[in-house]
């Protein structure tokens, strides 16, 4: 997602379809998971697609126009930035989730190590999330009970 960086829907396709023709079936499952689409799709350069996909709108980065305020401008700029995000969390995915080289059979085999590997990464950022306040509390107890005993020290 454009915000929390979480993986929403991902699927295998066989030999080396464009992007135009992988965008539809993933709207599909993420319609499926999450019941409804999209408001807007940010694809990158390469997408040489429609630019409306059942309700959802598909922006790609290109020259500003000159009728656009410099708000407008900056606004695109950020939402093309984050989408250059995406890109490091692939690569993410490749290196330490074994996205690299697949050890399972077959078209099934590399589905399944595709739905693992972003079900491991959710579920990892989901327990740094959830754990880090629990090592704050933790560490924040620690440290207040040693300043503690050493200012009970200075006084005895």
């Amino acid at each position: 997602t454009k915000k929390s960086g979480i993986i929403v829907a991902a699927q295998n396709f066989q030999g080396n379809p464009h992007d135009n023709k992988t965008l539809i079936p993933l709207l599909l499952q993420y319609h499926r998971i999450q019941g409804k689409l999209p408001k807007v799709g940010i694809v990158d350069r390469g997408f040489r697609g429609p630019k409306e996909v059942f309700t959802m709108k598909v922006l790609s980065p290109d020259k500003p126009k000159k009728s656009k305020t410099p708000y407008q401008k900056r606004k695109a700029r950020q939402q093309f930035r984050r989408r250059a995000a995406i890109e490091p969390i692939i690569g993410h995915l490749k290196n330490r989730f074994r996205l690299s080289r697949n050890w399972l059979k077959g078209a099934k085999g590399d589905r399944m190590n595709l739905i693992l590997a972003a079900a491991a990464f959710n579920f990892k950022k989901w327990m740094n999330k959830a754990i880090q306040p629990l090592f704050e509390l933790f560490f924040a107890l620690i440290f207040e009970s040693g300043s503690r005993q050493r200012q009970l020290e200075r006084y005895s």
